[in-house]
This record gives C-alpha cells, structure tokens and sequence, in this order.
C-alpha cells in the first residue's frame, strides 16, 4: 500500500519484539557424557588441540568422525548410527601423580684438571645459589670447585591432580543424564566402581551405563560386577564379548535414536527394540559371526541382572538387548522417566515461583500443581505412563507454612513396560482321513 509509507502506522506506532532463545529444560535427560583420563585422549581425540584435564569435547553425528579415533571412535559408531540428533561429550581428568625420584649426595671432585679436560663430558657438577647443576665448562674454570654426584637413595614424590574425576564430575555432571567411563583394561573396573559412586550420590542427574566384554561374568566370577555389587551400584551392566565395542552405549545410540510424542526421546525403550549397529553376544563361529547366549548363559546372566544382546531371528542383522534392569533391580527406564519429571518440574516451579508476586494461596497451588500436570500428561499420551492422577490435598489441607507449599501424595501413575514375550494358544481342528 503506498499509503502506508510515512504513515502513523509506519512512523508512529512500534511493536518491537525481542528474541529470546529459551534452554530446553529437561535437555540433559537426552545426553551421554564419557570420562577419559587425560593420558588417552591422544590416542582416542587425536584431532583436538592439546587436550588435557578440564576440558569438555561436545560432540555430535556429523563432526565425531573427524575428531575422534581409536577405541572411543569404535565406540562412537554405533551409537551416532543410531542417535542421528544427539549429542555426546568427552570430559577430560586427570589424578595425582606419584613416582620415585632419585636422591643424590655431592663431594668436591678431588682430582687435579688438566687444560685438556672436559668438567662437562666428565659429568662433573657446579653450585650456585645453592643449587647443583651439571656443568657447562668444557674446559677447566680456573678456581672453580666442582663435584661428581652419587646417588643415595630415592624418595617419593607426588603430583596432585589439576582436574580430577571427581572435580570433572561435579563441573559437568548435569550435562548429561547418562554417564561412561572410558579407560583401558588395567584402570576400567576402578572407573566404573569411582564413578558408579559419585553417581549414586546424584541418582536425580546421573546413570551410570557399563559396557563389559569380560567373559568372566557368564561364570559369575567378573571383579566389575564384584566391585560394583560391593558397593551397592546401580549401574546397568550390558555384556557383548566384541572388545572393541561398548554394547551400552550402542543400545543408548538406538534409545535415543528417534523422537517419541512427547517431543522428546525420554521414555523409549532401553531394551527390547531391534536395532542393527552390532552383533549378539554369544561366542564367534567359525564364520566370524557371533552367535546367541545358550539358555543356560543368559540365565546366569540374568542372574546377575546384567543385559545382554540376541538375534532377532527374522532374516535381518538386527538384534534386540534382553535386561532392563539395574544391579540392585530397579527398573532402569522407570527411572529415567522418573527422575527427568523431577528435574522438569523443579525448574519450571522455579522459574514461575520467582516471578513478581507469587503469594502463598490457593490460586498459586493450582498453578504448581499444574506445571507438574503439564510435565506428566505427555507421558501419559504418549502409553509410557498410565491410570495417572493428581491425588494431592486442597490447599485448606495443606501443612501450614508461612511461606512453602509441602505437598505430601500429589500423583500417582503407572509406568507401562514394554513387551517382552508373546505366547499365543490356539486350537488346529483336522478332520482324520480314512487312509
């Protein structure tokens, strides 16, 4: 409209509207984050400058490829296969560093020089401002004393960490939900039981994951599950014989791998679902090709509670992980669920209780009760969750307070399972015929 040019409505009037990039609250709950000592990252992140303890490498399907290498780069394979839009970071750490170093004692060299010698090449020592130094001299300072050097003994001598796990956990652990540790078969079992305990004391923002190839557990003699039972972990421990993978982390590439109705892919299954990005976890034939577990191995495996993968049997290369459960037997995706409405539900509450004005009344309750209704509700959609409602008391009901709301029962649901088994009776009429 040519009108509208140096109009009251162009000149006058404004409607100047910001953009504001919000964080997805909840966003950590579709995240793994793996451990790695420092001393491995050239090897497994040989395309990041100068890696060392502290650091945080964020990675994600279209850039791991060019970062990564060795067994972290075998790990990642599968799981980016899979988790096309996830993301995935590599934390740094360090720890103390203890070693022998040698003691000398020092003694005037007694001998007499003559122009032609070489103090250095004689490994001949000077002092100054207190300190002994090999010399320089290549030939005799006249009245300079020297000394040879003979060593004593040695002594310990400690460097502390800079950035050590337990520091790198508590820097970053609320980057992600699922938690790895990446180490080589000397130091893996002391990672898994290191972290599986700082992991227990944040149950609500970590789960601890363990990939095991050590035959060892289908006799149940496995130190990993030793250690880990001996502190009451409650990681979930995924056995493949394949070393050069990690057949947890494969199945939470495929976990992740596609968005649910809740927008999100928290609640997918964590077992159960084919996916084709490794093999099952029997032994390898003559043919190269692994096989299923007997019956009698996966029973001594679910024993354990240590999952664990199989064929899927229908002509593809998929194959499906069997165990959903956790060391001490809870249910590991329940837990998930669980634990992201929480964090949701704090943060959203948070946000709203800190606006201008919220007083201590029923209008505000109902909100509150609403923000955790609106967290739930899309689970509930979605089939993961099922007869739920709001059982909390009327605000008249309520604890009294000056200024909290304490809700004691508030929901209640169901958290649906997925399908394991099927088992179909039936009944075939045949008519017998005369001959």
């Amino acid at each position: 409209m040519s009108e509208f040019n140096g109009s009251i409505a162009q000149v006058n009037v404004q409607f100047p509207i910001e953009t504001v990039i919000e964080p997805i609250a909840g966003e950590n709950y579709s995240r793994a984050m793996i451990f790695m000592h420092e001393t491995f990252a050239s090897e497994n992140l040989p395309n990041v400058d100068n890696p060392k303890a502290g650091m945080k490498i964020e990675l994600d399907s279209s850039s791991y490829a060019n970062i990564t290498g060795g067994l972290l780069k075998k790990w990642l394979v599968p799981f980016f296969t899979s988790a096309q839009t996830a993301k995935l970071a590599v934390v740094l750490y360090d720890s103390d560093y203890t070693r022998e170093i040698p003691v000398y004692s020092y003694s005037e060299y007694s001998e007499t020089l003559e122009p032609t010698d070489n103090p250095h090449d004689l490994g001949l020592y000077e002092l100054n401002d207190n300190v002994y130094t090999l010399t320089a001299d290549t030939t005799p300072t006249e009245g300079k004393t020297y000394y040879t050097r003979t060593q004593t003994g040695t002594q310990t001598e400690t460097t502390p960490a800079t950035f050590s796990l337990e520091t790198a956990y508590g820097h970053y652990k609320y980057y992600a939900y699922f938690k790895f540790g990446f180490s080589n078969i000397e130091n893996y079992v002391s990672l898994q039981k290191q972290l599986a305990t700082l992991c227990m004391a944040d149950s609500l923002y970590s789960d601890l994951w363990v990939g095991t190839s050590d035959t060892h557990v289908l006799e149940k003699t496995s130190t990993l599950i030793s250690e880990l039972n001996s502190i009451n972990a409650n990681a979930r421990v995924i056995y493949n014989p394949n070393a050069e993978i990690n057949p947890a982390l494969a199945q939470l590439g495929d976990t992740l791998g596609a968005v649910n109705s809740t927008g999100t892919p928290i609640g997918n299954d964590i077992d159960g679902h084919a996916f084709g990005t490794i093999g099952a976890s029997g032994n390898l034939d003559d043919d190269g090709y692994y096989l299923n577990l007997s019956a009698t191995e996966k029973a001594i495996l679910d024993e354990q509670k240590i999952g664990y993968q199989t064929w899927v049997g229908d002509g593809t290369e998929n194959v499906v992980t069997e165990g959903s459960l956790s060391l001490k037997g809870e249910v590991v995706g329940a837990n998930w669920v669980k634990h992201y409405i929480e964090y949701v539900c704090k943060i959203k509450s948070a946000s709203y209780m800190t606006r201008r004005n919220k007083f201590r009344n029923n209008a505000e309750y109902q909100a509150v009760l609403t923000i955790l209704s609106g967290v739930i509700k899309p689970f509930v959609d979605f089939g993961r969750l099922a007869d739920f409602v709001i059982t909390a008391p009327t605000f008249s009901q309520l604890p009294k307070s000056a200024d909290s709301f304490t809700v004691p029962n508030a929901w209640e649901a169901t958290y649906i399972d997925r399908i394991r088994n099927i088992t179909v009776y039936g009944t075939l009429y045949v008519t017998q015929p005369t001959k």
